[in-house]
């Protein structure tokens, strides 16, 4: 069984966003064991209990999400070994096709991958989107039992 950690930025007032509780949906669907945090609050000990991440952004302003950035730095370098040769996607929380949102989640996938992590990222995320469009639970289902089956 895999151990699948799901974490995403929070609201404004702290709740996840929709796709992410869909993500996680989609992984128990799939047989895997999903715990989720927000990345203000995720820490070593989450990222070495998993064996498959899945890490939401907003990407409001086509920059590295400010909570994304924080949660990396916590890490540490520690953090960093951690993370080599699990299996991980970047998936956006906010509506997809934004450039802003894609240039976020490409941009987060690529630092997670140069730290060792074997990650999907946005475009590879396009095919859901070009499949089931606005349905934010459909995708966020097909994305998490995507991944449980690949991170096992």
């Amino acid at each position: 069984m895999c151990r699948m950690l799901i974490l995403y930025e929070t609201d404004a007032i702290g709740r996840p966003p929709s796709v992410a509780e869909h993500v996680a949906e989609g992984a128990r669907s799939a047989g895997a064991d999903v715990r989720m945090a927000p990345l203000a609050e995720a820490g070593l000990e989450d990222v070495r209990w998993a064996d498959a991440l899945a890490v939401g952004a907003s990407g409001e302003g086509a920059t590295l999400p400010r909570e994304a950035k924080r949660w990396m730095d916590a890490l540490g370098f520690s953090g960093w070994r951690v993370l080599r040769g699990k299996r991980g996607c970047v998936f956006p929380t906010r509506r997809p096709g934004g450039a802003d949102t894609a240039s976020a989640c490409r941009m987060l996938a690529r630092i997670l991958a140069a730290r060792g992590m074997a990650t999907a990222g946005a475009s590879d995320m396009s095919i859901a989107d070009r499949r089931y469009g606005e349905d934010a639970a459909t995708r966020g289902r097909m994305i998490g039992s995507t991944f449980a089956r690949q991170g096992s």
